[in-house]
C-alpha cells in the first residue's frame, strides 16, 4: 500500500500550473497505482467551487481511497459566500467527487489512523527579533504600509480572530486524534505548517518582509498536539517549500511545490520519496528518499 500526498494545486490560477496538476493526476492513474493505495490532497486546491470540481474530477482515474482537507485559499470569499459557508460546502464537494473529508472524521485503514485538519495561525511563528507590534500581525499590514500583504485579510471572514480559529481547529484535531487511540500508527495531513522548524533557516538570511509574513504560515500548537498524541508522520502544505524535520518520534514533512510546478510525496513502508511535476510531465531525476 502506498500513500500519496499533494497540496497547493491552486487549480485555475494559471495554465502552466493547471497543466502540472493534470500531469500529476495522470501519473496517479492505474496501472501505476492500485485500489489499495491512498491519495490525500492537503489544501489550497482551487480558486472557487467550479474549479474545485474540475480539479477533483482529474483524480477520478485513481482507484484507491481518496481524502482531502481544506486550505486557506479554499475558504476565500466567493461572491456573497462567507468563509464559513465555503468551509461547510467543501465537505459536500469533496464527497461528491469521491473524496472523504478528513476534517469531518478520521479514518482507520489496516490499523493506520489518518486524521486531517486545515489548521490556521496564531502568530506563534512571529519573529520576536523584528520588534513588530501585535496589531501589525492582526491587520496583516506591516508598519509603514497601508495595505495588507496577506490576502487572508481581504478574502477570509470567519467572525473570529486568528487565535480563535487556531484554537477551534486544534480542539477539533485533538478529538480526532483521541478517536484514533490504539492504532498501530497515526498520520496527520494538515494544510498549515505545524512547526517553525520547517521554516527556512538560518533566519538571518530571510528578508524582513518574509520574516514578517511567516507569522501567517502556521502554529506551533499543531506540532505539539501531533507529538502529544503519538502521531508518527505529519505532512503539510501551504509553505510552497519542501522540507523535513523531526521532533522526538514524530517526523514532519512539507510537500512544497508552487503555482507552476507541483510536488507529490509517496510514502510506502515507512519511507518517503518526492516527485515533481510540471506542464510537460514528471521531471526526471527529482524523486529522492527522505527517510521516515
Amino acid at each position: 500500500m502506498k500513500t500519496f500526498f499533494a497540496s497547493d494545486l491552486h487549480y485555475g490560477v494559471n495554465g502552466e500550473g493547471d497543466a502540472a496538476v493534470r500531469s500529476l493526476a495522470e501519473h496517479l492513474r492505474s496501472p501505476r497505482t492500485s485500489k489499495d493505495d491512498i491519495l490525500i490532497l492537503v489544501g489550497d486546491l482551487a480558486t472557487n467551487d467550479a474549479t474545485l470540481r474540475e480539479c477533483l474530477a482529474l483524480f477520478s482515474g485513481f482507484t484507491g481511497r481518496k481524502f482531502a482537507v481544506a486550505g486557506n485559499h479554499d475558504v476565500w470569499l466567493e461572491e456573497d459566500l462567507s468563509s464559513w459557508t465555503r468551509y461547510r460546502r467543501l465537505s459536500v464537494l469533496f464527497r461528491a467527487a469521491g473524496f472523504h473529508p478528513l476534517e469531518d472524521e478520521p479514518v482507520v485503514i489496516d490499523g493506520v489512523g489518518i486524521a486531517g485538519a486545515m489548521g490556521w495561525y496564531d502568530y506563534s511563528f512571529k519573529d520576536e527579533e523584528l520588534g513588530i507590534p501585535m496589531e501589525a500581525y492582526r491587520s496583516k499590514t506591516p508598519p509603514g504600509q497601508v495595505r495588507p500583504v496577506w490576502n487572508d485579510a481581504n478574502l477570509v471572514r470567519w467572525g473570529m480572530t486568528d487565535e480563535e480559529v487556531t484554537r477551534w481547529q486544534a480542539e477539533r484535531l485533538e478529538r480526532h486524534l483521541m478517536a484514533l487511540e490504539g492504532c498501530r500508527e497515526k498520520i496527520l495531513a494538515i494544510h498549515h505548517v505545524p512547526t517553525k522548524r520547517l521554516l527556512f533557516h538560518p533566519r538571518c538570511l530571510v528578508p524582513v518582509e518574509m520574516r514578517y509574513a511567516n507569522a501567517f504560515l502556521g502554529s506551533e500548537t499543531f506540532g505539539e498536539i501531533a507529538c502529544l498524541y503519538g502521531v508518527s508522520f505529519v505532512v503539510n502544505g501551504h509553505i510552497h517549500m519542501a522540507g523535513a524535520a523531526r521532533i522526538g518520534k514524530t517526523s514532519f514533512m512539507s510537500i512544497g511545490g508552487g503555482y507552476r510546478s507541483k510536488q507529490l510525496i509517496i510514502r510506502e513502508k515507512g519511507r518517503s520519496t518526492r516527485a515533481m511535476f510540471t506542464a510537460t510531465g514528471r521531471r526526471p531525476g527529482i524523486a529522492f528518499g527522505l527517510g521516515a
